[in-house]
Order: structure tokens, then sequence, then C-alpha cells
């Protein structure tokens, strides 16, 4: 399903910043693009990505003075997703 393509399996707050741990069945290719499409919807900006090898990717995306990133892992017949969501880090 398109619209959810995966469902929250753990969520994790340390501090300012929320970690999601997500299993999918749905390709890495599927989910980056999900996510890249549906952020960019709601008005986020990717600042960064890299995809080191076909199984895997990152991408962070910035929008105000927030900041979440997706990182997708596949295993065989599964893909792990770990969205971190909070307020932009600035660096001094």
């Amino acid at each position: 399903d398109s619209t959810n393509p995966a469902m929250p399996a753990r969520v994790m707050v340390m501090g300012p910043m929320t970690m999601v741990t997500i299993e999918s069945s749905s390709p890495i290719a599927d989910l980056t693009s999900f996510y890249q499409k549906e952020l960019a919807a709601k008005g986020w900006t990717q600042a960064f990505s890299s995809s080191p090898t076909p199984d895997s990717f990152s991408g962070v995306f910035k929008k105000e003075n927030r900041q979440v990133t997706v990182t997708l892992a596949g295993e065989v017949g599964k893909t792990s997703l770990v969205l971190t969501y909070g307020l932009e880090q600035i660096q001094p």
C-alpha cells in the first residue's frame, strides 16, 4: 500500500530527537521514492542523500528549523527504516 508502506515497530525519544524504527516488505527503491515525494510535497527540502550500496539509502530533509533523517537498509525479504526527527543541529 503506497500510502502507508510500513508500520512503526519501535519509537524512542532521546532528548529533543525522536527515532522511529520500522520494518517493511517494500523494496528500498519504493521507500526512497515514497519518502522523497511525500516529504517534498509537505515542504521539506532534501539537504543530503547517499546510496553507498543498492541496498541502502540515507537522506537528510529540512524544513524551517526542523530536520528529519531517513535511513534505509535492505535485508533478505525486508527493509529496515529509521526516521530521526528533531530540531536542526547548528554547528558552532
